[in-house]
């Protein structure tokens, strides 16, 4: 499975890429779209073959690209991948797939029912007024008019331009974050939800959101060194040593004998 967009989080990646030259960030941008773009989201680790869909000469291959190959990217069966852009592909199939099923089990509606011995719908004693129903009506409006004024009470906004989170050192004491560990946080933290579109970008404490940011930072780190991260992506190494590359369809990459540990 192959996507026409890939999932780019730009803080996330200026902090780690600050100390790039133009070179080697172009160099760097290239290679992840090139893994993108390649089934199961990895490439060969070969030296020519790299060389060939970069199309850079030798020299840019050994000073730029390699060392660029060395510092951020992941090996396994003879497969070179970025590990948080293999997470977002996985994410993306596992969806994929979630999709395609739920199409496959779609239905039409059901039918009103109808009246035995007349045949006809029954929707029309659904207006019939009566007293009671009158009653009921009216005290519901009442009870709809109230609701609706609490929520609007409540309701949240959106991430302005000019938020910033309040400092709450007792907070983020157990987090042990460095001055740009957190800037990096907050840039991320801003890009997406400033990037979320609809009311799922509507929230009522943006200063409860972000600590809740952190929390889930945290949680999400720890769970990319556990045993079901490295299992899938040993899953999508071996499918992309199986099948054909759509940059090269005159060869097929067999399978490698390198195994990735999973952590313990």
């Amino acid at each position: 499975m192959s996507l026409p967009y890939m999932p780019f989080f730009v803080g996330d990646y200026e902090g780690k890429t600050a100390h790039l030259t133009l070179e080697e960030d172009g160099a760097y941008n290239r290679l992840l779209r090139l893994c993108w773009r390649t089934p199961g989201c990895s490439i060969p680790d070969e030296d020519a073959w790299i060389q060939r869909k970069m199309r850079v000469d030798e020299d840019t291959m050994n000073n730029v690209v390699r060392p660029i190959i060395s510092e951020f990217l992941k090996t396994g069966k003879g497969r070179l991948f970025s590990e948080r852009q293999m997470e977002e592909f996985i994410k993306a199939k596992n969806k994929h797939k979630k999709r395609v099923a739920a199409g496959k089990k779609g239905g039409r509606p059901s039918k009103p029912l109808k009246n035995k011995e007349t045949g006809e719908t029954n929707a029309s004693d659904l207006l019939k007024p009566s007293l009671s129903n009158h009653n009921h009506n009216h005290n519901h409006s009442k009870k709809v008019i109230v609701e609706e004024t609490i929520t609007q009470k409540k309701r949240g906004s959106r991430l302005s331009d000019d938020w910033f989170p309040k400092p709450e050192d007792e907070f983020l004491k157990p987090y042990n974050l460095t001055p740009d560990q957190l800037q990096n946080h907050f840039d991320s933290f801003r890009d997406y939800w400033m990037a979320k579109p609809g009311k799922d970008g509507v929230k009522l404490d943006w200063q409860a959101t972000w600590r809740n940011w952190i929390r889930n930072s945290r949680q999400s780190r720890s769970k990319q060194n556990g045993r079901s991260t490295r299992s899938e992506i040993n899953k999508a190494l071996y499918e992309a040593t199986t099948e054909r590359s759509e940059h090269e369809p005159e060869r097929t990459i067999r399978p490698g004998l390198e195994i990735i540990p999973a952590s313990k």
